[in-house]
């Protein structure tokens, strides 16, 4: 039997009064008195009743929600971007849906699908295709905003950080603390056109730095559990291990593969930072914490997860405003995997 729930008829029942004064007083109306507020909000309470949003967005054809896409569920990373937008959303009376495309095309163009089919007024979307063009039949340039860098000018507001300044950062200091064979080791979103920066970033180091770049030096994991970054990035360094790579330098596309790494180091007995130096990227809160603690590409999660949403919003007000790049600019924070041999 599906549930029957409260509606402003139930409540003009119990209080005898009208429903458009049940409305009005619901909605905090001025031509309501307080006696007669406190009289409906108390039958509310008490019988349960919740407003159909569904009913209100048919009215007014816009629903105070926004869609939100993301593309690894598992990484702690989201947590921190989603509180910033989370917060940003609440003040400004907005509610958040969120649908999460776990590095598979196919399920994060369902998921915008989805959330325009459930007419949210506006999308977040972190993206996992090269070209996102093909999004313009669904109105994302109208009502959206891409976290990160598109190759494709003219389609969507983007807000993103220095990816390749990030990773040259990160790359140049190991350099500069006497590491010459320096690993670089990547994720799946290595074929998007913004998180390829990073890749980009530590190649022109090496290169900048008269080190020879060697195609065997790049690790991909592409191909291994998507669920768990961790250990993609300790299956990846004990095998490189185990094959015989010799290396004195590491980059990781994130925090949680350079975790992995550290792992993988441990058991093989290889000394961080004395034998291998190690530099993540995100600066999680739980690189303090490991050993020995990480250095990272930091930036603020959560003011970027604000800065998105102020500018989804921006957009929304005015969708003919020319498009925008937002760039966030990023830093080093040097620990103990990375000192001077």
């Amino acid at each position: 039997m599906a549930r029957k729930y409260a509606t402003l008829k139930d409540i003009s029942e119990k209080t005898g009064l009208a429903i458009t004064t049940v409305s009005k007083a619901l909605r905090n109306h001025p031509d309501i008195s307080a006696r007669t507020k406190k009289v409906v909000q108390e039958a509310a309470e008490e019988m349960g009743y919740i407003k159909n949003f569904s009913a209100s967005q048919l009215k007014r054809n816009k629903s105070n929600t926004i869609g939100v896409v993301l593309s690894d569920s598992s990484n702690p990373f989201f947590a921190e971007f989603m509180a910033g937008l989370e917060s940003e959303a609440f003040t400004q009376g907005y509610k958040l849906i969120r649908m999460n495309s776990e590095g598979e095309q196919e399920r994060e163009e369902q998921a915008i699908k989805t959330l325009i089919q459930y007419r949210v007024d506006g999308l977040v979307i972190f993206p996992l295709q090269e070209e996102i063009r093909k999004y313009q039949k669904y109105g994302i340039t109208r009502n959206g905003v891409l976290i990160g860098w598109s190759k494709e000018e003219g389609i969507i507001d983007c807000v993103y950080t220095e990816e390749f300044k990030g990773m040259y950062m990160a790359t140049n200091h190991l350099i500069e603390t006497g590491r010459r064979e320096i690993l670089f080791l990547d994720n799946f979103l290595y074929k998007t056109g913004y998180y390829g920066r990073r890749f980009e970033g530590y190649k022109k180091a090496i290169m900048d730095n008269g080190i020879e770049y060697k195609e065997e030096n790049h690790l991909i994991n592409a191909n291994l559990e998507k669920q768990h970054r961790i250990y993609e990035g300790y299956a990846a360094i004990k095998e490189a291990i185990e094959s015989g790579k010799k290396f004195d330098g590491l980059v990781c596309f994130n925090d949680l593969l350079a975790y992995g790494a550290i792992k993988a180091l441990h058991e093989k007995k290889i000394r961080i930072p004395e034998d291998v130096g190690i530099v993540g990227y995100d600066d999680l809160e739980f690189s303090m914490m490991v050993y020995p603690s990480l250095s990272s590409v930091n930036y603020s999660k959560f003011n970027w997860g604000e800065l998105a949403l102020q500018t989804l919003l921006e957009r929304l007000a005015n969708p003919d405003f020319p498009l925008r790049k937002i760039i966030i600019d990023v830093e080093l924070n040097i620990r103990e995997s990375s000192l001077k041999k």
